[in-house]
């Protein structure tokens, strides 16, 4: 009895004991390592949702215009949509047709931060790219306007991986003019990686019954760039699942699919969904895209390492 009573309190007051106590409290009562050590770099943490893990990067693509806009209300409306995305969780979003004009909009909203071109009039085109704040699952990097008020280029980083976007937004009214500008801006993307495309470009590029579907399609296929939508199962709507925009014009109604997401390496992606925003309105729908992101320790490593030798540009 006495011997195991020794071993008991021997187990009890060991010098491993009171450290293992103190990491499962930390645990529980989830104390941050920042705290523990005053050394560890200060990063926010990745906002959580219940639909959405910090490893993903909901990526979105969504038309906002309206038949019936002013000056005033393009911004308003702009406004909205960032509430939208907000309550749909989407990290990276893409607005085309935003309207606008003379760099007269919200920077932050809803806990984005939103960049737009400057539209050529407040009734047609341009687009805004916005991206959430405080989130190291990610990073937005070298966000390029110089192609037209309709594209727009960026890069988007997760952990180690770097991928190339542009979006673009394609009046009906146009010749070609676009295709040449999303055509510079993919040449002007870094070789090597992944590439995506995602915007309006009003053509059917299933169809292919015009000259504007061909020549859309063409450019994409020189660059490898395949719709994402087909890999995925998409659920069961009152559209139909290869619809993104319909209106109802006296007793028939016309829809067809102008909005899209390409890329040239599908296997970055997870899922594909075409979605109806509730809390906006239009006469396009969503369109959804789900990257497999790095995890949250990769990504700090990542922020960390770039921290400590910083990328310069030679003299």
């Amino acid at each position: 009895m006495s011997l195991g009573r020794l071993d008991s309190w021997s187990l009890c007051f060991s010098p491993y004991t009171f450290p293992r106590i103190f990491i499962i409290v930390a645990v529980l009562v989830e104390i941050p390592f920042s705290s523990l050590w005053p050394f560890a770099p200060q990063y926010p943490a990745i906002a959580s949702h219940p639909f959405s893990r910090p490893e993903q990067i909901r990526l979105a693509c969504y038309n906002i215009q309206s038949g019936r806009q002013g000056r005033l209300e393009s911004a308003l409306r702009a406004s909205y949509a960032l509430y939208a995305m907000d309550q749909m969780n989407v990290d990276v979003g893409i607005l085309t047709e935003a309207k606008l004009t003379e760099g007269i909009y919200t920077r932050r909203s809803s806990g984005y931060t939103v960049v737009a071109t400057r539209a050529v009039s407040y009734n047609q085109g341009g687009v805004a790219l916005l991206y959430r704040e405080n989130n190291v699952g990610f990073t937005v990097e070298s966000v390029a306007a110089t192609h037209g008020p309709n594209v727009l280029r960026f890069i988007l980083r997760y952990g180690a991986q770097p991928v190339a976007v542009v979006e673009c937004y394609c009046p009906p009214s146009d010749n070609n003019a676009e295709l040449e500008n999303i055509a510079l801006a993919l040449a002007a993307c870094p070789q090597g990686i992944p590439k995506v495309v995602l915007g309006d470009l009003n053509a059917d590029l299933g169809s292919l019954g015009r000259h504007r579907d061909v020549e859309s399609a063409t450019l994409m296929g020189a660059h490898d760039l395949a719709d994402i939508l087909p890999f995925f199962k998409n659920r069961q709507h009152e559209w139909s699942a290869a619809v993104t925009w319909q209106q109802h014009r006296h007793n028939f109604v016309v829809s067809s699919r102008c909005d899209y997401i390409l890329a040239s390496d599908p296997g970055i992606f997870s899922n594909c969904q075409i979605l109806e925003p509730s809390l906006f309105c239009s006469d396009h729908r969503l369109v959804l895209e789900v990257i497999r992101g790095a995890p949250e320790r990769e990504q700090r490593a990542n922020l960390e390492g770039r921290d400590r030798f910083p990328l310069r540009l030679p003299k």
